[in-house]
């Protein structure tokens, strides 16, 4: 087993209490800076552009809103396909999106 001296933990003390303080602050410790609310477009207008994105096969990039209020806004980059109950699979490189049509509050073509 080895010895630790006690002037070597007394040395580590303040950034030990200031490491372990940041556990327990409610700050959480990963805030990730806010979305940039886009200007929402009119419900028509979403409606025909993602019927186009689909029959087209278009990359889209779209801000989604939360499902939950516990949720933040998301901007997304990837391809829409239409699932059933007006549900919508939005597949981007590294994950895949289940979302309702009032959840799309922006859309637009990328390609």
């Amino acid at each position: 087993m080895q010895e630790v001296k006690a002037h070597s933990l007394l040395n580590k003390a303040p950034l030990l209490t200031r490491v372990v303080g940041q556990l327990f602050d409610d700050e959480p410790l990963n805030t990730a800076p806010a979305v940039r609310l886009l200007n929402p477009q009119s419900a028509r207008q979403r409606q025909q552009f993602i019927q186009t994105a689909i029959q087209q096969d278009y990359t889209v990039f779209l801000q989604l809103l939360p499902a939950s209020d516990a949720g933040r806004v998301e901007n997304v980059r990837g391809r829409i396909k239409p699932l059933r109950a007006g549900r919508y699979l939005v597949k981007t490189d590294h994950a895949s999106y289940m979302v309702r049509f009032n959840q799309v509050r922006y859309i637009a073509h990328l390609d």
